[in-house]
């Protein structure tokens, strides 16, 4: 659809035995499949749940939250490796203007390779302090604000085990340049080694 919401108290569950499965909304990995129409823009509820898990063994599966425009993404969204074995899944959550909630994405693995979270609009402010979010409407107006993304977000999902990418890109009707601000430090304990990348179409501001 042009304009994508899932509301209230909604849950996708994909999850299963031996495996998650694959979950799209809005469009595949960054918008880049040409078989998968991608959204105008997107809005996830914060009660939402989204879940490409596996439950016993294998691994966890894809989840994408994407739009050509705006995407806010409110909800929690897993895609965990099976707890008696099994790799960690993909979680991404893209658009040009992109607004996420108090949830960080867990594609970790208890007994296996952590999965990976990607963060992909234009340009991105991580720092400290609450983030102003627009909840409680389906709200798909794009914007030309850049992302703002709370640093206690980010470490945790490092903590919980998931690789952190993000990447920028300048995807139109937004004109910022494509640069990754970082005004906060980052201080992460996790319990595995995991990544944390900062991939800018332009500039890393630190």
């Amino acid at each position: 659809g042009e304009n994508v919401g899932i509301a209230g108290d909604a849950h996708i569950d994909a999850s299963g035995a031996n495996g998650g499965g694959e979950i799209l909304v809005g469009g595949d990995v960054q918008g880049g499949n040409p078989e998968v129409p991608n959204a105008t823009a997107v809005w996830v509820g914060p009660a939402t749940v989204i879940s490409a898990d596996a439950t016993e063994s294998g691994d966890g599966g894809k989840v994408i939250v994407y739009s050509d425009q705006a995407t806010r993404a409110y909800g929690r969204i897993t895609a965990t490796g099976g707890s008696n074995g099994g790799d960690g899944g993909f979680i991404e959550t893209s658009g040009g203007f992109l607004d996420l909630g108090e949830w960080a994405p867990d594609a970790s693995a208890t007994n296996g390779t952590n999965g990976e979270w990607l963060i992909d609009p234009n340009n991105i402010t991580i720092s400290t302090g609450p983030v102003t979010s627009i909840i409680g409407v389906n709200d798909f107006t794009s914007s030309s604000d850049g992302a703002v993304l709370d640093v206690a977000t980010i470490v945790t999902a490092l903590n919980a085990g998931n690789n952190v990418t993000v990447t920028t890109g300048i995807a139109p009707p937004n004109l910022e340049p494509g640069d990754i601000f970082l005004n906060a430090s980052i201080d992460a304990n996790p319990i595995v080694n995991v990544s944390l990348t900062l991939n800018a179409h332009n500039d890393i501001v630190l």
